[in-house]
């Protein structure tokens, strides 16, 4: 991707109205946890990105892209069990690793696009818990493991939202067929004064009355109008091309474990450690963290909980063939119980 113009002999002999992007590649995540291949982290992360982006808007198509939420880490503003989620437009505070800093760099840029919709998934889950980047299977395979409550993305229940925001043309404010009306230097001039062009347009002929006042006021009116306006504005805050992809609420890896154990093998067993622990062990930091989900749960209102969603779309379908996935994760495991 970040060869643009591949990209641009792809794009001409398939055209699409729609695209989506998870490439930001699974090698260029590991290769920067290492520490030393920081461009190739750079082309795949954020010029191929960029490109991409850059691409689909010149030509009037929307773009859906999977993108990351390990970019925030509890801290003492938003900590662990307070309930308090990072919002979509809360500034990324996890850089922990090279891979972390340049998704958080990049998102900075593609939130300015209008045509872009960008996705912040969190330690995928699907139903296969034998699939190496399924996240309940990562933890089912290793000896020991963490405890910590974390917004997770249940796939099979997620995915078909995501291709219906796709067709909704769903970005920050507004829709990719309002969009495609408008030049770059419209969305632009919209989109600074969104809620004065809103009030204008709404209110005519208050609006009017309004600019009258502030014109051939005195000085206190004039102040006092110009503070309304700032508050205003700074309070009703307008929506950018992000989106936490996640389902509602947190949950620890230990009650993920307890799951499987309920549905699938109750002979299952594994060790705690802290993160002082695992931080012998593991070559980058990770990202812990709560995703807040009010913009996702005004979208599709049905959206389960991570719980039950877990239930319902992992563990139940695990335990009608209960043996068979036992007999597979005690293989992935090594013979462990």
């Amino acid at each position: 991707m970040e060869e643009k113009e591949r990209v641009l002999k792809k794009k001409k002999k398939k055209k699409k109205n729609e695209k989506t992007n998870s490439t930001s590649s699974l090698l260029s995540f590991f290769l920067s946890l290492l520490s030393n291949n920081q461009i190739e982290t750079i082309r795949a992360n954020v010029l191929g990105m960029l490109n991409l982006a850059d691409i689909c808007n010149t030509a009037g198509i929307h773009l859906t892209t999977y993108a990351t939420g390990c970019i925030f880490h509890y801290d003492e503003s938003f900590p662990e069990g307070s309930g308090k989620g990072f919002k979509e437009d809360d500034k990324p505070n996890f850089t922990g690793s090279y891979y972390s800093f340049t998704k958080a760099m990049v998102e900075s840029l593609l939130k300015e696009y209008p045509n872009v919709l960008v996705l912040r998934v969190r330690m995928p889950i699907v139903g296969d818990l034998v699939y190496p980047r399924n996240f309940v299977a990562k933890i089912l395979r290793y000896e020991k493991i963490v405890n910590i409550p974390n917004s997770m993305t249940v796939l099979p229940e997620l995915l078909p939202m995501s291709i219906e925001m796709a067709k909704r043309g769903l970005t920050g404010k507004r829709s990719s067929v309002e969009w495609e009306k408008w030049s770059g230097a419209e969305w632009r001039r919209r989109r600074v004064g969104e809620r004065l062009f809103f009030l204008r347009s709404s209110s005519p002929r208050f609006f009017s009355f309004l600019l009258s006042f502030f014109f051939h006021s005195s000085f206190f009116l004039f102040s006092s109008l110009s503070l309304f306006f700032f508050f205003f504005l700074s309070n009703q805050p307008i929506p950018t091309g992000i989106m936490n992809y996640t389902n509602p609420g947190a949950i620890s890896h230990n009650e993920i474990m307890e799951l499987y154990k309920s549905y699938v093998d109750p002979s299952l067993t594994w060790a705690n450690f802290s993160i002082e622990e695992q931080a012998k062990v593991i070559v980058a930091p990770r990202s812990n963290n709560l995703m807040d989900t009010k913009r996702i749960e005004s979208e599709f209102p049905e959206i389960l909980p991570i719980r039950e969603s877990l239930i319902k779309y992992v563990f139940e379908p695990a335990a009608a063939e209960k043996d068979k996935v036992a007999a597979a994760v005690r293989e992935m495991r090594g013979g462990r119980v």
